[in-house]
């Protein structure tokens, strides 16, 4: 649809001033569309209120804050395990892990996005020539020309929804950051004190390894001055091998573990990680009401999930506001030609253009569709993970205070006793007071209510970081009401 501006009459000041007319109109025409494009309209939504941030804050605050600017520090790899303590390890991890660094590039999706919807004008303008003789009765004469320039200018605000929707997807990539620090600090956490368990069992199976030593020597001995029977260093021969045995497996499931934190946290594995000796003793139980309050929504997870509805909302805000139609504002000049055989001087016809297209057919109802399915799915998705997240601390709960109190059974008298009771075995058999089969049996039963033992520690530990990694925070050392 075109909209006649002006018709100039024939003149040389026309035909001297045609182009700074052009571009006079074209200004006049494209000015008032811009400055309404710049703005929102009033029924745009608003930037996200600060409470929206204030999620990823707090679960990042809690997770582990941002990436320091040393973040690309590695230690000097060296033939000897490290020592170091597992906040040092979750601070190294978080700096060098690969899950960390592939999140962290993850983000750049956010502000390419941003980027993508800056532009103020979103469509390119175009340029149209037309040109040809002017023919009138047979005979041609002059020849006519137009040029037209059309801009595409959106009036429903659509730039500052792509703005918007940007802006959600930074927050969900920011949110998936923070969880993907939560998880690497369940596994990492996990490895660590299993590793404490593992050099725990190392410790074991060097004691035992000592004890057989000792009692092989003490049965020579006493076959040497006739008190023992050659079977008897048979047994002591046997035990040593299987002490020895136990000790290589021991030391080898260690050093496994090790390796696996070098590949969860990018640790160099010249050297790997060794946690610090000695097992924690277990923390008091809060009870449920308090643990479920302490989560109050903060897990990662569920902070992705509502960043997820978030995006969602905003993204089918933005395909309905882009069924719109966008007009093309322009303007055009065409010169009309002198006819045949005239002495009329060639006249020029400046317009200012509105098209509108007619949304008919497509009315963008696919973009819609799936937009509305996205923010369906994604608002199901928070609720479910809420849902499942209540039962998951439930029963992360549940197994830690069984946890706890399977293992205070060993701690208060079994874990103490086994180099006493070892020494006894010791001693009795250099006295001649117990033979060696029933030491062999006795120590056998002391070494299984050991590995009793420390089972009841892994999973005491396994069920500490499964319920601080659902809580979405750590639990608090002790607490009033909790299991003593």
């Amino acid at each position: 649809m075109r909209v006649p501006q002006a018709v100039s009459a024939p003149s040389t000041t026309m035909r001297n001033s045609k182009y700074g007319a052009l571009l006079l109109t074209l200004a006049a025409a494209l000015l008032p569309a811009c400055a309404h494009a710049r703005g929102w309209p009033a029924d745009s939504p608003s930037l996200p209120p600060d409470a929206r941030r204030a999620d990823v804050a707090a679960v990042s605050a809690g997770a582990g804050g941002e990436r320091s600017a040393d973040a690309d520090a590695v230690p000097e790899p060296g033939g000897e395990s490290r020592e170091i303590t597992l906040a040092e390890l979750l601070t190294f991890a978080d700096r060098n892990a690969p899950a960390m660094r592939v999140a962290m590039r993850r983000r750049g999706y956010g502000a390419a996005a941003r980027e993508g919807a800056s532009p103020l004008l979103r469509d390119n303008a175009s340029v149209e020539f037309s040109v040809g003789p002017r023919i009138q009765g047979g005979d041609a004469g002059d020849f006519d020309f137009t040029v037209a320039l059309g801009q595409p200018v959106e009036i429903g605000g659509q730039r500052g929804l792509r703005l918007e929707a940007a802006d959600r997807l930074s927050e969900r990539l920011d949110a998936e950051l923070v969880a993907a620090r939560w998880e690497l600090r369940r596994q990492v956490s996990l490895g660590y004190r299993t590793a404490v368990v593992a050099r725990e069992r190392v410790r074991v199976s060097e004691s035992l390894v000592l004890f057989a030593e000792d009692m092989l020597r003490i049965a020579r001995r006493r076959l040497s001055a006739g008190d023992a029977s050659a079977i008897d260093v048979r047994i002591a021969e046997g035990d040593v091998a299987q002490a020895r045995q136990a000790k290589i497996l021991a030391e080898r499931d260690l050093r496994g573990i090790q390796l696996t934190l070098c590949e969860l946290t990018g640790w160099p594995i010249e050297s790997p990680p060794l946690p610090r000796a000695g097992l924690e003793p277990p923390r008091p139980v809060p009870p449920l009401p308090s643990v479920l309050a302490l989560a109050a929504g903060r897990h990662p997870e569920l902070v992705v999930r509502r960043a997820a509805t978030a995006e969602a909302q905003a993204r089918a805000k933005l395909a309905d506001r882009e069924a719109w139609p966008t007009p093309v504002f322009g303007v055009s000049v065409t010169r009309e030609g002198r006819r045949a055989a005239s002495t009329e001087p060639e006249s020029y016809l400046v317009q200012g253009t509105v098209g509108v297209p007619l949304p008919l057919w497509q009315r963008n109802q696919g973009e819609r569709a799936r937009a509305r399915v996205d923010d369906e799915v994604a608002r199901a998705e928070e609720t479910t993970t809420a849902t499942a997240l209540r039962a998951r601390i439930a029963r992360a709960h549940a197994e830690l205070r069984a946890a706890v109190e399977r293992l205070q059974v060993f701690t208060a008298v079994v874990t103490p006793s086994l180099d006493d009771s070892l020494a006894l075995l010791r001693r009795g058999l250099d006295a001649g007071e117990i033979p060696i089969l029933d030491v062999a049996v006795a120590r056998e039963r002391f070494l299984q209510t050991q590995r009793d033992a420390l089972s009841a520690y892994e999973d005491y530990y396994r069920a500490l970081v499964e319920i601080e990694y659902v809580v979405g925070a750590e639990l608090p050392a002790a607490s009033d009401g909790g299991t003593p």
